[in-house]
C-alpha cells in the first residue's frame, strides 16, 4: 500500500514544484518514477498471469501460436508485438518494462502537446483507471493510451495522423474502434446544443434499456459469422452472464459535471471544445448504451476518461475560485474514485500490495499466485 501511497504523493509533489516554476524537472522525475512503477510490476491485477502465459507460448510455439491466438480473438499486432519483444531472449518481465515505458511515455507526450500539467493529469488518472490498465489489462492499457496520445494530435489539426494512431490502436485492441464512430463528433462538433440534446435524450434510453438488451443480443446473432465469430460470440457472453448496466452514482455525477462544463465551456476554444466532446462521448455510452453490461460498457469508457479528467484541470486553472478549495476538491474526488475503483476485497486482494519483480529474484514465494488469483475471480464473479 505504500507504494500507491507515495506515487500519488509524488504527483502532488511534482505538481506544486511545477507550477511554481514552468522549468521545473520534476514531471520528468515522475514520468521515471511511473514508469518504474508499471514497469517492475509482478504479479499485480487480474491479467498478468494469462499475459505471461502469451508471452512465454509465443516463444515457445512460435508464429503457430500467434496464429492460435488470433482464433481465439486476441489481435494480431499484439501478439507480434510480443513476438518480437521476444526475440531479444529476454524474460516476460523485460517485455513489462518496455511497455511500460512506451506507455507512459505517450501520456507525457500528450500532457505536453495538449499543454495539460502532466503531473496533475496523473494525479487524477492513477485514481480514474491508470492503476487498472497499466498493472492488469495491459493490452487495452496501451490502446486506451494511444487513443490518448491521438486526442492531442487532433487539437493540432494533424487529423490522418491522429486517425493512424487511432487504427493503430485498434489494431491492440479491437474496443478502440468506438473511436472510431465518435470520432467525426470529437473533432467537427462546435455547437453547445447539441451537448443539451445529449444530455436530455440521456431519459428515453435509460427507460428502454431492457427491452435494447434482447433486441441487440437478437442481432448479433443474426449477424454471426465465422469471421466475427470469435468477438460476437464474446460479447454474446458478456451481454448474456454480466449483470445489465445500471445507472449508478457515477454516472449521475458524470451527467452533472458535463453540465457544468456545457455551461462555462467557450465553444470557440478549441481545446475546451475537443474535451467537451469526448466527455460526451462517455455521457452517450454510459446511458445510451446502458443495455449493455456494465463491464462492456466499463471497457469502452477507458477510451474517454481522459476528457473529464481534463476539463477537471481546465475548471480549475481557469474558472473556480478560491484555488485552495478547488485543489481540496479535486484531492477529494482522487479519493473518492479509488475507494470506488477498490471498493471489492477481491479487487484489492489482486492489486494491494504491491509486488516488483526485483524482490522476485531474491524470494522464489514472492508475489501472488496463479490460484490465488483465480480463485478471487471466482468469488467475484459469484457475487
Amino acid at each position: 500500500m505504500a507504494i500507491y501511497i507515495f506515487i500519488s504523493i509524488s504527483c502532488l509533489i511534482s505538481y506544486v514544484l511545477s507550477n511554481n516554476d514552468k522549468n521545473s524537472l520534476s514531471p520528468r522525475f515522475l514520468l521515471i518514477i511511473l514508469t518504474l512503477f508499471t514497469g517492475l510490476s509482478y504479479t499485480n491485477g487480474w491479467d498478468w498471469y494469462g499475459y505471461l502465459d502469451f508471452y512465454n507460448n509465443i516463444q515457445n510455439e512460435g508464429v503457430s501460436a500467434i496464429y492460435e491466438y488470433n482464433i481465439y480473438g486476441i489481435e494480431y499486432l499484439y501478439l507480434i508485438y510480443l513476438y518480437i519483444v521476444g526475440l531479444s531472449g529476454g524474460s516476460f518481465s523485460l517485455f513489462i518494462l518496455l511497455n511500460a515505458i512506451i506507455i507512459n511515455f505517450l501520456i507525457y507526450s500528450f500532457c505536453k502537446r495538449a499543454y495539460v500539467n502532466y503531473s496533475l493529469f496523473m494525479f487524477i488518472f492513477i485514481a480514474a483507471s491508470y492503476l487498472r490498465l497499466e498493472l492488469s489489462t495491459i493490452r487495452q492499457g496501451l490502446a486506451v493510451v494511444i487513443v490518448i496520445y491521438s486526442y492531442s494530435l487532433l487539437l493540432n489539426s494533424k487529423i490522418n495522423l491522429s486517425l493512424l494512431f487511432i487504427f493503430l490502436a485498434i489494431c491492440f485492441h479491437r474496443s478502440a474502434a468506438i473511436v472510431l464512430l465518435f470520432f467525426p463528433f470529437v473533432y467537427y462538433n462546435s455547437a453547445r446544443n447539441i451537448h443539451y440534446f445529449i444530455v436530455i435524450l440521456t431519459i428515453p434510453f435509460v427507460i428502454l434499456s431492457g427491452e435494447l438488451n434482447v433486441v441487440f443480443i437478437k442481432i448479433l446473432n443474426a449477424f454471426n459469422s465465422s469471421l466475427l465469430n470469435a468477438y460476437i460470440s464474446k460479447l454474446i457472453i458478456y451481454l448474456s452472464l454480466n449483470k445489465q448496466a445500471i445507472i449508478n452514482p457515477q454516472a449521475m455525477a458524470l451527467l452533472v459535471f458535463y453540465f457544468i462544463c456545457i455551461r462555462v465551456c467557450d465553444v470557440k476554444n478549441k481545446k475546451q471544445i475537443i474535451f467537451l466532446n469526448i466527455i460526451a462521448c462517455q455521457v452517450i455510452i454510459s446511458f445510451y448504451f446502458i443495455f449493455l453490461t456494465q463491464l462492456i460498457i466499463m471497457r469502452l469508457v477507458y477510451y474517454f476518461q481522459v476528457g473529464w479528467i481534463c476539463w477537471v484541470i481546465i475548471l480549475y486553472k481557469e474558472y473556480f475560485r478560491p484555488k485552495w478549495l478547488c485543489f481540496f476538491l479535486i484531492c477529494l474526488l482522487f479519493i473518492t474514485k479509488s475507494i470506488l475503483n477498490f471498493r471489492y476485497e477481491q479487487d484489492r486482494a489482486v492489486f494491494f500490495p504491491y509486488y516488483n519483480v526485483i524482490s522476485s529474484y531474491l524470494d522464489d514465494n514472492y508475489g501472488r499466485s496463479r490460484s490465488f488469483i483465480l480463485n478471487k475471480a471466482d468469488e467475484l464473479f459469484k457475487e
